[in-house]
């Protein structure tokens, strides 16, 4: 009996040591399965917001201020005019354009010539034609000389027609050179009105009307806001858990109340501080509803996530 028993008694007990060898294994996998599945957040140290877009507006043509459209602290869109400069003789310039224009539009459509052309040159043709059948039916009824004359006629008339055809081709000609005269007038007229080149608020206006502006000189400031950089550090030992590129949530610290921004790492230093073991860091922020203001200092976070959430 006693001898029957112990093979089951050895099988129960060699079960219950791999059972318990089991269970360190499983506890060891069970925290790298969850790893990495929690937020991590990178300190932005020292982070200011800055305006990467700011835009001193010359003239590119000197003259008088005639009129100043935009006022300081107004936002304009890109292409909205900002002010004008006198133009009163490139418009004169352009009425001559367009004057030039419609003659040359006019000499390249007239064919009038080349139709004179060809009609001398049949009535020529046919009196060479005459002249020649006579004297097949009565010899000399026109004299040789006579008969040279014709045929010189007959070859000037076809010389002629060539002509005129050369000279619609001048004036089909002209006609490209005058459309072209008259688009470096119109662009010489819109030089005289200054356009924003971007989204923006106007910071300073230094020309006003009857103020004379040379080409060079800044007459105002724009300062682009929908799109800030953030400029901060980061620790060195940081800088594998982010890249360029990569989307981030930042959290700007603006007076009591917190503000989330949508940013995006744009630059990492490849150069680190040997001082303080820092890296520089930018980050481009939206800031399209205008909440943030460059020029101050901030607290911020870089907030990342890893794959697998």
């Amino acid at each position: 009996m006693h001898s029957r028993c112990y093979p089951i008694y050895c099988l129960a007990l060699l079960w219950a040591m791999l059972f318990v060898a089991a269970q360190p294994m499983h506890a060891q996998l069970t925290p790298s399965a969850n790893s990495g599945s929690e937020g991590k957040s990178v300190t932005i140290k020292t982070p200011i917001l800055k305006a990467p877009q700011i835009i001193s507006i010359a003239t590119g043509v000197p003259g008088i201020v005639e009129k100043v459209i935009v006022r300081e602290g107004m936002v304009v869109n890109a292409g909205d005019t900002l002010l004008r400069i006198r133009d009163d003789e490139v418009r004169m310039s352009l009425q001559q354009a367009e004057l030039s224009l419609e003659l040359a539009e006019l000499k390249a459509s007239r064919d009038v010539e080349i139709r004179l052309a060809e009609k001398s040159s049949e009535v020529a043709e046919q009196e060479l034609k005459r002249a020649l059948l006579a004297n097949s039916i009565a010899a000399d009824t026109y004299p040789p000389n006579e008969i040279d004359r014709y045929r010189l006629v007959f070859e000037r008339s076809k010389l002629e027609i060539e002509r005129a055809k050369l000279d619609q081709v001048s004036a089909k000609l002209g006609l490209r050179l005058a459309v072209a005269e008259k688009e470096q007038a119109e662009l010489q007229v819109a030089k005289h009105t200054i356009k924003s080149p971007i989204r923006a608020t106007v910071v300073s206006i230094d020309r006003q009307v009857g103020e004379w502006a040379d080409s060079v000189t800044k007459v105002l400031e724009l300062i682009g806001v929908d799109q800030l950089r953030l400029e901060g550090f980061i620790d060195a030992s940081e800088v594998a858990q982010v890249a360029v590129g990569m989307p981030a949530k930042v959290r700007v610290l603006v007076g009591k109340e917190p503000t989330e921004a949508v940013g995006k790492v744009s630059f990492i230093s490849p150069i680190a501080n040997p001082v303080n073991g820092q890296v520089r860091i930018f980050l481009d922020v939206d800031n399209s509803t205008g909440e943030l203001r460059p020029g101050v200092n901030v607290t911020a976070e870089l907030i990342h996530r890893s794959a697998q959430e």
